[in-house]
């Protein structure tokens, strides 16, 4: 991979892209990118006023954040 500017050039992805890898619809990552705190969406690149990009490992690691054992959510139960 060939990084440029701290961007790895050769997996960027569009948006719709991005919502099927994701399972989401393109309208939910329009509303995360309005800097609303509760839709913090992942981390995208502003190609232009109009058009943005999401990087295949942000989006995975946009993922692995939102990983849940389920327990450790009965540890917290108990």
């Amino acid at each position: 991979m060939e990084q440029q500017g701290g961007i790895i050039s050769d997996d960027l992805i569009d948006e719709n892209q991005a919502a099927e890898m994701l399972g989401i619809s393109p309208q939910w990552l329009r509303c995360s990118r309005m800097q609303n705190p509760s839709w913090a969406g992942p981390r995208y690149v502003k190609v232009s006023k109009r058009h943005v990009k999401y990087s295949v490992r942000h989006l995975n690691e946009f993922l692995a954040a939102r990983v849940i054992d389920p327990a450790d959510r009965m540890a917290e139960v108990s």
